[in-house]
């Protein structure tokens, strides 16, 4: 298995990724398990120095530019986010735009990383809170999450997590907040 490791290679001579690599030794685990072989070819002790070789190679692999995530989301710009508005996937004229508007205010205005962060948050999460200077704030009390679960060590932002009011016109993420809590279904019902 060591030098499968360190001398495997694609068709044409390149390198595999390196999460590739891990899926071929996921593979052959399994096909060893499934003809009763006795010993995990990824845990197992006898297989120490594969797994190191493994380990090295896809370090290596990476510091020379594999294994990045081409395919990801790119960010949208601010002419991006403008057409969203002029086409009407953003705003407050239906339940999907609305519910759009507020999943990008959330997002990018509280740190939801994702949607299981908007699925797990509730009403109660938030308070609207008014400032001095007239200006609404909704800010989240944060529940334990995966990377900051509580405890007697608790790990909490270092800022809290607030959506500040702008203008107070059509695109005030504070306004279109308030406006989206006030509903009685908060559900998009197709």
């Amino acid at each position: 298995m060591t030098k499968f490791y360190a001398e495997v290679r694609k068709r044409n001579g390149s390198e595999y990724e390196p999460d590739s690599l891990r899926e071929m030794q996921a593979s052959i685990d399994r096909y060893l398990r499934q003809k009763n072989y006795p010993d995990s070819i990824i845990s197992g002790r006898e297989f120490k120095k594969s797994q190191e070789t493994l380990n090295s190679k896809a370090k290596l692999l990476r510091y020379q530019g594999k294994g990045k995530r081409l395919n990801r989301a790119q960010p949208y710009s601010k002419v991006g986010e403008e057409i969203f508005w002029t086409e009407g996937k953003l705003g407050n004229h239906n339940g999907v735009a609305f519910t759009n508007v507020n999943f990008k205010n959330l997002s990018e205005h509280t740190g939801f990383r994702s949607r299981q962060d908007h699925y797990n948050a509730y009403v109660e999460d938030f308070t609207i809170l008014q400032m001095t200077d007239a200006d609404n704030v909704a800010q989240l009390e944060e529940n334990p999450t995966k990377t900051r679960q509580g405890g007697s060590r608790n790990k909490t932002r270092c800022s809290p997590q607030q959506m500040w009011c702008t203008d107070g016109g059509e695109r005030d993420p504070v306004r279109l907040f308030e406006k989206w809590l006030k509903p009685l279904y908060l559900a998009i019902i197709p």
